[in-house]
């Protein structure tokens, strides 16, 4: 029992030797993320503060990421990004900022904002703000098809083909102008939905531009080609070549063919043996 107590006792004092030799470093930093508002409005400045601590006993260069999200809704992500150099136990404030521009939309946004060691993640912070009173964005989809109810959709029509134009979109109630461009540079103004049957071929455009109180007004093109009207061929015949003219050529050459093959054999008949 005195002999393990005395072992308990020297790994202590080889522990506290060691400490004393070689002191532990303490690494770590704190950090926080905070807007200076909750709510934005168009054309507000959204002000970001990442404060940050180094917490470390020595200095170190670090990376903060802030990103900007969408909650519940699709927000192409803003990331912003910079460097930082702290000495030991510093604190600073790293300041992003961007405005609420019309087309945001609106909704409930999260700010995640991570702290970066040569790229490794070493800590992360989050917050949240909403933005309220900004337009809405207008989908769209044009569609030039076949068959009125748009069934069957297509990008390629004969002259003379009637080719039915609609467009369709998740936001109901929308005030839609359309305008077709015809291959020569012309416009005509028309409905949409609506049918037209082209007379000439070439590259035509459909272009509408679509809008709704509260919903920035948006425009999108799409492009349909026509050919010549389609060559109709008769049953039974080949648009290439008739069919009698084709059973004469094969005659003529199988006639020919057997008429080379009997004169050779009859000339092999007639030749003196050796």
């Amino acid at each position: 029992m005195l002999r393990r107590v005395r072992k308990f006792l020297n790994l202590v004092l080889l522990v506290a030797t060691f400490s004393v030799a070689f002191p532990t470093i303490c690494l770590g930093q704190d950090m926080t993320v905070i807007t200076d508002k909750d709510v934005y409005n168009p054309g507000d400045e959204i002000l970001i503060t990442n404060r940050v601590k180094n917490t470390a006993d020595i200095a170190t260069g670090l990376t903060i990421e802030t990103r900007i999200s969408g909650i519940g809704f699709t927000y192409s992500p803003t990331v912003m990004r910079s460097g930082i150099d702290l000495k030991a136990g510093q604190e600073k404030d790293i300041e992003f900022s961007l405005y609420v521009i019309d087309t945001m939309p609106v909704g409930e946004y999260k700010v995640t904002s991570t702290l970066l060691e040569e790229e490794d993640t070493i800590g992360e912070a989050t917050c949240f703000f909403q933005v309220t009173g900004t337009l809405q964005t207008i989908d769209i989809e044009l569609l030039t098809c076949t068959d009125r109810s748009c069934n069957n959709q297509a990008t390629l029509f004969y002259e003379g083909e009637t080719v039915y134009l609609n467009y369709v979109s998740s936001v109901e109630g929308l005030s839609a102008e359309a305008t077709l461009i015809l291959p020569d540079d012309a416009q005509r103004q028309i409905d949409i939905p609506s049918r037209y049957s082209p007379n000439g071929s070439g590259t035509y455009t459909l272009r509408v531009t679509a809008s709704k109180e509260g919903y920035k007004t948006f425009t999108k093109e799409i492009e349909f080609g026509v050919l010549e009207e389609e060559i109709k061929v008769l049953e039974g015949e080949s648009a290439a070549f008739p069919t009698p003219y084709v059973i004469i050529g094969v005659v003529v050459v199988a006639a020919a063919v057997a008429l080379f093959f009997l004169l050779r054999s009859r000339r092999r008949t007639q030749s003196p043996h050796l």
